[in-house]
């Protein structure tokens, strides 16, 4: 038998060691895509020292029928309700949640709909409005004007595809309308808040159910406005609002009385997750800037409680000559103004722009599967890791105000 020397033993493990580490290298390459922000950067919320601990506080000791409010409001990747979905799954886990939150009548105006929550009815007879058309001059907190022009009451179906469970809608509709109500013998008289009752904003009908469901029919009254409802539940938690429009940017939401009737939802925590559509066409840092501060300021002139927290858009793709497409160097310009005038206004905010890569990581969005063929919106795994990159940022907050919580007592 041949004897091998200490040195080919040597040279074997060495061997065998650099064999597992490549091996290693690619099973880590080969990892979810929900991993991406994990593996290269660390998911943090910048903000001023305990800037969200009066929500923490609210989560953490809620009391009676009280609800905290998370508005989550964008363009279309917030829209679809994917982006947010990871979001609202991390306030239910870890406080509970209050019923699927805001359902805006998106498919009767012929658009898509958050996955979540689904409104169903019959398109024709309605004269349609949207925040995005110059024309809009709506007085809902959704951006979505329904107004009846049939002789005749319309039905709806409001249902929860998540299994979110609720017992109240809160309609919202225009002042004078008559009373809204659900189909059958399934609510109580509907009651009207008269604090609700202005001639400047719109009104509510609270409808409180006599069971938890997960669907049920809403009947709109013959000539009235419909900007939504509210799906809720009695049951203390978090509610968590999911508000998109297609092509929306910062100044689409400085129209007429928006801010103003988001102010009627008492938003708690307002997520911004805009800037794709900023960065499209020619940019400039200082209007972006401007338009950042006029609706940062606008929320906070009528939410006065509320904190904000910023998130800058991911790198997306513009075309170039003879069908090819680059990255878009307007989303760094658009990300660094948002981050920095979200710093002026001593707001909080995430970058996951740089999260993701900054602009280098463009070919891995892509490679990953994250972005889809129009290499602008994401794929159903690009936006569970962009919301789950939020909720980390949020969770970490969350447990730093454990931990002062903790050294206080």
């Amino acid at each position: 038998m041949r004897r091998h020397s200490p040195f080919h033993s040597l040279r074997l493990q060495l061997l065998t060691l650099l064999i597992f580490s490549i091996s290693v290298s690619l099973w880590a390459q080969q990892e979810s895509p929900h991993d991406l922000y994990r593996q290269e950067r660390a998911v943090r919320m910048v903000a001023p020292s305990g800037y969200l601990y009066p929500v923490w506080q609210r989560c953490s000791t809620p009391g009676g029928s009280d609800h905290v409010i998370v508005l989550h409001l964008g363009d279309s990747h917030v829209q679809a309700g994917f982006f947010t979905m990871p979001i609202r799954e991390y306030f239910g886990r870890q406080f509970g949640l209050s019923g699927p939150g805001l359902i805006a009548p998106y498919r009767l105006l012929g658009t898509n709909e958050p996955r979540h929550l689904r409104l169903e009815g019959r398109r024709g007879g309605y004269a349609t409005d949207q925040i995005t058309r110059r024309s809009y001059a709506g007085e809902g907190p959704t951006g979505i004007e329904v107004r009846s022009i049939s002789s005749r009451p319309q039905e709806v179906t409001l249902s929860s595809s998540e299994g979110i469970r609720f017992d109240r809608v809160v309609v919202l509709h225009g002042h004078n309308d008559r009373a809204f109500s659900l189909a059958g013998d399934w609510a109580d008289t509907p009651r009207r808040p008269f604090s609700l009752l202005t001639s400047s904003f719109f009104e509510t009908d609270t409808l409180d159910l006599k069971s938890s469901v997960t669907s049920t029919k809403l009947v709109i009254p013959a000539g009235a406005t419909f900007y939504g409802a509210s799906l809720e539940s009695r049951t203390p938690g978090v509610t968590v609002h999911t508000l998109g429009h297609n092509g929306a940017t910062y100044q689409t939401y400085l129209k007429d009385h928006f801010t103003g009737s988001v102010s009627k939802l008492k938003p708690d925590l307002i997520i911004i997750s805009l800037g794709t559509n900023d960065a499209m066409g020619r940019v400039s840092s200082s209007a972006v800037r401007s338009s950042v501060r006029c609706l940062v300021d606008q929320l906070r002139r009528n939410c006065p409680e509320v904190r904000i927290v910023l998130s800058t858009p991911l790198i997306s793709y513009v075309s170039r000559r003879r069908g090819r497409t680059a990255p878009n160097p307007n989303v760094k310009l658009v990300s660094h103004a948002i981050t920095e005038e979200a710093k002026a206004l001593g707001v909080g905010y995430i970058d996951t722009f740089e999260i993701f890569g900054g602009e280098s990581g463009a070919d891995r969005l892509v490679s990953d599967g994250l972005l889809r063929g129009d290499r602008i919106h994401l794929t159903t795994e690009g936006y569970k890791a962009l919301g789950n990159s939020i909720a980390d940022a949020l969770a970490k907050d969350y447990k730093r105000y454990l931990g002062s919580r903790a050294m206080t007592n």
